[in-house]
């Protein structure tokens, strides 16, 4: 076995020759092996034979090459129970199997993912986080062509962009630039792991918090322009490893004048919007949220609830110059201010760095009314669900507070974002932050 295994590839080279175990012109054209990919157990043994052969040979005079290959890969074994997967131990977990549990894809990805060329385990959890992966993407698509218009999905150029759309495409040029390089090197292990990380965290996370109400702003064009591109390219970066939930997905989104397949894509490196030095101001813009969002919670301030500045110190009063918005939108606040001073007022703080990092928490009337009508119309909307009313759905709220200037004040407000017609009544009143209600719905 080990002898036939150790010229076999010289043999390719030239398969019907008869003359001689192979034709040396032939080889001398094809070799050597760009890419040798191999089980670890054969990493040391068959690559020593097939380079003693491959030299032998040269000596006689039948080959030129020196060395057979040019590159090695190796796979690492597959580990269950504790030992690697063997029929003789009954340790063994067939594709099918796997597949049937699961698909086909899935198993493809669980695979790319874990195997880095050393040993892993199989793990049947595994396979949670790669179906939480899809599903985001999916959401992903179904926020895009849900909310977008037809004029904006079907834009050729590039809109008028924001800051954080600039921004998720830079990240996103970013991205396919460097999981083409791993898919040079095959590092398939990496390009899931960076793709999961945009996806997850850099696109869901943050870049849909921070938009989901420019669509009702009537900005909305930019978003879908950002994610457009951001669904197009993972679906080509992702379909060599994932091919029939890319190809399904593609099927849903492309136009009548795009290719038939999602595999019939061109996967080319861009440059257009590629800004690292945005991306670094947005990663600390990013931090200097998690530092606001960890302040409110100390301060038993829930994220919902709206406050009033943010102070950043910094010591050029220059690093957050583009990004004060993204800090205001992830971190709920109404004003962001980067100052070289430190604020005065009723403020906690936290350093970041160089940074300090400067919360408001002093609350006023019109801030708790605010909050307290945020959380009317979270109850509103549940009464709304609890009746079986669909979006749209028009109803009677019936309604009472203990504040009567509270309604008439925003009466009219909580009508037109409940999709309810207000009727005073009388019932049992509920306290919910610092005013009780009655509310009943009726279809």
């Amino acid at each position: 076995t080990f002898v036939d295994s150790s010229w076999y590839f010289l043999r390719y080279c030239s398969p019907k020759y008869k003359k001689e175990p192979f034709d040396k012109e032939k080889a001398e054209y094809w070799m050597p092996v760009d890419q040798y990919i191999g089980g670890i157990e054969h990493a040391i043994l068959h690559l020593l034979y097939a380079r003693f052969f491959t030299k032998a040979l040269r000596d006689l005079g039948l080959a030129t090459v020196d060395e057979p290959f040019t590159r090695l890969l190796t796979q690492g074994m597959i580990i269950k129970d504790g030992a690697k997967m063997s029929k003789s131990l009954g340790n063994i977990i067939t594709p099918k199997e796997a597949i049937e549990k699961q698909n086909r894809d899935y198993l493809r990805h669980f695979l790319a993912l874990e195997s880095r060329g050393e040993d892993f385990s199989f793990d049947w959890n595994a396979f949670k986080d790669i179906h939480r992966f899809y599903s985001t993407f999916y959401n992903v698509i179904s926020f895009l062509y849900t909310y977008s218009s037809e004029k904006d999905l079907s834009q050729a150029k590039a809109p008028l962009l924001e800051v954080e759309d600039k921004w998720i495409l830079s990240k996103l040029e970013s991205l396919e630039s460097a999981c083409l390089e791993n898919y040079g090197n095959y590092n398939f292990s990496k390009i899931l792991s960076l793709a999961e990380t945009f996806l997850l965290e850099e696109v869901s996370r943050t870049y849909i918090q921070i938009v989901r109400d420019r669509f009702d702003e009537g900005k909305g064009s930019g978003v879908s322009f950002a994610l457009r591109e951001i669904v197009f390219s993972l679906l080509k970066l992702l379909a060599p490893i994932a091919p029939h939930i890319c190809e399904h997905f593609y099927l849903q989104v492309k136009t009548s004048a795009m290719p038939a397949s999602v595999h019939l894509l061109n996967l080319e490196k861009k440059s257009v919007y590629v800004n690292p030095s945005l991306e670094d101001e947005v990663a600390l813009a990013k931090e200097v949220s998690q530092v606001a969002l960890s302040l409110r919670e100390e301060a038993k301030l829930r994220r919902r609830w709206p406050l009033k500045k943010i102070v950043v110190k910094t010591k050029t009063k220059k690093q957050l110059s583009n990004s004060l918005g993204i800090i205001g939108s992830l971190s709920n606040v109404k004003e962001v201010v980067e100052s070289l001073d430190v604020p005065r007022g009723d403020f906690v703080q936290k350093e970041i760095g160089e940074n300090i990092v400067y919360l408001e928490i002093s609350v006023d009337n019109a801030l708790q009314d605010e909050w307290e009508l945020m959380e009317l119309r979270r109850l509103i909307q549940d009464k709304r669900k609890q009746a079986g009313l669909v979006q749209g759905q028009m109803a009677r709220l019936l309604i009472d507070c203990d504040d009567a200037q509270f309604l008439s004040k925003f009466g009219k407000e909580i009508e037109k974002q409940t999709g309810t017609v207000l009727v005073k009544s009388k019932g049992k009143l509920d306290k919910l932050l610092n005013k009780s209600f009655f509310v009943e719905i009726e279809k």
